[in-house]
């Protein structure tokens, strides 16, 4: 073992460590009312044990390095303008940094290995950025920030069975950004109280799961994809305004549930291409909320809900037997839907005045039901090129309109108005077709 310490040149103080042990090697570094510190470790073999305490210094660095199994290392620093650094190679290994009162902090560790641990800690920093990066089986990241600008998150996980955690609290300009590689992935990231912020998270594999969640704070942005089979995904923004969720699957059985509650124009786009999807999308007591809704495949269902002023719904079913279950509650609110495809099933509940619902179905067999009820309501729907369609429209109370265009052949249409003062149009174009309009 061979130990330099006690360098001083002026200002600054030098401690340097390099253990090399076979067996069990502890070290323990300490730095303290230092400018411009550096602390430096390497340890090779198992069992081995590092730590690093660097507080009230310049600016500080600390770095180690194990080689081996079953090693620990950490690091704290309190107060410094710091960099931190460890990086281990083998089985069973745990790493952990916490930096505290920081002002441009930064730490960064990574393994290399199986059933890895990684966990990082920072509060009140200021311009911070955590960066963990794992290879292997089993592995398990955590990253905790709390009360910084500008802080930045990046986990990196490539392996099977690897779990991921991120947690941005009372900051302002920060990003999370998850990627991992893998089957049975794991990945959760939770912002509260951060304006201006970013969650990504990217998973390829099978059965991954993937959570977003961002509450209290404006004009942030959630972006989660997958790519694989048996996936869920999640993504809730609670009190936001100006806020976005995106989300992607790709794959075969996967779910998905996005929530936008209590804020205003926020936006929700979901693209799910393969087999077997569900959605379930819900904006509650919003106001001027966009939803962009896209399934391609095989047997996909979606369900919507939005409830508030003002909204815009935009719905596309590319394939053969999807369900859309459809409510929008409250005034001028509108619905943009398209079906291609055989076997598609809209239903489409709209309450309140000046709405308006619009869209058409290619294909045969395609079922449209819209439910319309409030003053100055209407509704344009098309069928067209294909047979066995259905359309069923529904206005009650005042000054409603209802236009339905149908092309093809045994294609039915039924509009049911009740109140005073509508209008209903039908056109159909073909061979066996049925009409019926019923006003009272």
């Amino acid at each position: 073992m061979r130990c330099q310490s006690g360098t001083t040149q002026g200002d600054e103080t030098m401690f340097k460590f390099s253990p090399l042990a076979a067996a069990v090697l502890t070290t323990f570094s300490i730095q303290a009312l230092a400018d411009d510190s550096l602390s430096n470790q390497d340890q090779i073999g198992d069992f081995n044990y590092a730590e690093v305490n660097q507080d009230f210094t310049g600016p500080s660095s600390a770095s180690q390095t194990q080689t081996g199994a079953d090693n620990y290392a950490l690091i704290y620093q309190t107060m410094t303008d710091s960099t931190a650094t460890q990086k281990q190679t083998g089985v069973l290994n745990a790493t952990f940094i916490e930096q505290f009162d920081n002002f441009n902090s930064h730490s960064s560790q990574t393994q290399h290995g199986d059933l890895n641990d990684a966990a990082a800690l920072q509060i009140f920093n200021m311009d911070t950025t955590a960066t963990q990066t794992q290879s292997g089986v089993g592995n398990f990241s955590a990253i905790w920030q709390e009360g910084m600008i500008q802080g930045e998150t990046t986990i990196d996980q490539s392996g099977i069975g690897n779990t991921a955690y991120a947690d941005q609290l009372y900051s302002e300009n920060t990003q999370i950004d998850i990627t991992q590689d893998g089957d049975d992935n794991f990945a959760a990231a939770w912002q509260d109280s951060s304006m201006d912020s970013q969650i990504d998270i990217t998973q390829l594999g099978m059965g991954n799961e993937a959570f977003g969640d961002q509450f209290f704070a404006d004009n942030s942005n959630t972006s989660l994809n997958q790519a694989g089979m048996y996936n869920y995904m999640e993504s809730w923004q609670d009190s936001q305004s100006q806020s976005t969720s995106n989300l992607q699957q790709n794959g075969d059985f996967n779910e998905l549930i996005v929530d936008q509650s209590f804020g205003s124009n926020n936006q929700v786009t979901v693209w799910q291409s393969g087999s077997e999807n569900a959605l379930e999308a819900l904006q509650f007591q919003v106001d001027d909320a966009v939803m962009n809704l896209s399934q391609s495949g095989v047997g996909n269902y979606g369900e919507v809900y939005q409830e508030g002023v003002g909204h815009v719904m935009q719905l596309s079913a590319n394939g053969d037997g999807n369900t859309w279950d459809v409510q929008q509650l409250d005034d001028y609110n509108v619905i943009n839907f398209s079906q291609s495809g055989p076997g598609n099933e809209l239903v489409s509940l709209q309450s309140g005045m000046d709405n308006y619902a619009s869209g058409s179905s290619k294909g045969s067999n395609n079922s449209v039901d819209i439910d319309q009820s409030g003053n100055d309501n209407q509704l344009l729907v098309s069928q067209l090129y294909g047979e066995g369609n259905l359309i069923q429209a529904t206005q009650t109370d005042m000054f409603n309109y209802a236009n339905v265009i149908q092309g093809g052949m045994y294609n039915e249409a039924y509009v049911n108005q009740a109140g005073m003062s509508h209008s209903a149009y039908i056109s159909q174009y073909g061979t066996g077709n049925q009409a019926v309009v019923n006003q009272q």
